[in-house]
């Protein structure tokens, strides 16, 4: 073996070495701190679908038009505080979209974001980093700055379409990799189906109000909640549902991989 061979395979093993992995879930109820399923939503594990073997999570949310004020649309799964400001961290998860998906609708919903749950101080909510479907493509936005006072303020949010269609019916690989920063040391990286999409470096990711994050995995339309009055009727599919497999939270990207779908 020559000395460079030699030295790529040490820091190989001492990559391993440090490699940790911080959660993981092969399509189950359990391990989760919560679960939240409003409105008609469903958060079940089924063993008709499934990445890599069974079970796996099905996600499903339903439109009602007459909902009130305190009714929300999103059924996930929640692990509370484990995105870290100023660790590196990836998440990776496998899901599929139901078949009957439809794309047409002007309707966003999201797949896996990022949430303090005790708020900014300036308000209860406290939204992070969110990874959604809208009109077939997977898009990605980002907090970050200082958000007290005006945590709803657009300008604090990086958006980045990933170029990137999502087929219903079929199994994609996504891995979120993230350096949790509030200064500009920070990157947030996404992987599809083994594809890096999005490779954003020296960003801030991380707001300053906060010093962690939750990841809530799951299917979510915060727009549905916005209609008002004849807006109400608009909808025309009113059933989503998504499936979700091989969850894993890691310190590398490869610990993070959900690998490949087991026939």
């Amino acid at each position: 073996m020559t000395v460079t061979n030699l030295l790529v395979s040490t820091l190989a093993t001492l990559s391993l070495a440090h490699a940790t992995v911080l959660f993981h879930n092969n399509g189950t109820l359990t391990g989760w701190h919560s679960k939240t399923h409003n409105m008609q939503g469903e958060t079940q594990e089924i063993e008709t679908v499934h990445y890599d073997g069974k079970p796996g999570l099905r996600m499903k949310q339903v439109y009602c038009p007459t909902f009130g004020p305190s009714d929300y649309f999103h059924s996930e799964v929640e692990l509370h505080d484990i995105a870290k400001k100023n660790e590196e961290q990836y998440y990776g998860f496998a899901f599929q979209l139901r078949k009957d998906w439809n794309f047409t609708e002007p309707y966003p919903f999201s797949l896996a974001r990022f949430r303090g749950r005790h708020g900014y101080g300036c308000h209860h909510h406290a939204p992070g980093t969110t990874l959604w479907v809208e009109g077939g493509e997977l898009k990605l936005s980002v907090k970050y700055g200082s958000v007290c006072p005006g945590w709803n303020d657009k300008e604090k949010d990086r958006w980045f379409n990933l170029q990137c269609r999502i087929t219903a019916g079929v199994w994609h690989k996504v891995i979120i990799g993230a350096y949790w920063r509030d200064d500009a040391k920070g990157f947030i990286k996404v992987w599809l189906d083994g594809k890096l999409v999005l490779n954003g470096e020296d960003l801030s990711t991380f707001p300053v109000e906060k010093d962690s994050f939750d990841f809530l995995l799951g299917v979510r339309s915060p727009q549905w909640r916005t209609l008002q009055g004849e807006d109400r009727n608009k909808p025309v599919t009113w059933e989503y549902e998504a499936y979700f497999d091989a969850i894993t939270v890691a310190t590398t990207q490869g610990e993070a991989d959900p690998g490949e779908k087991c026939p």
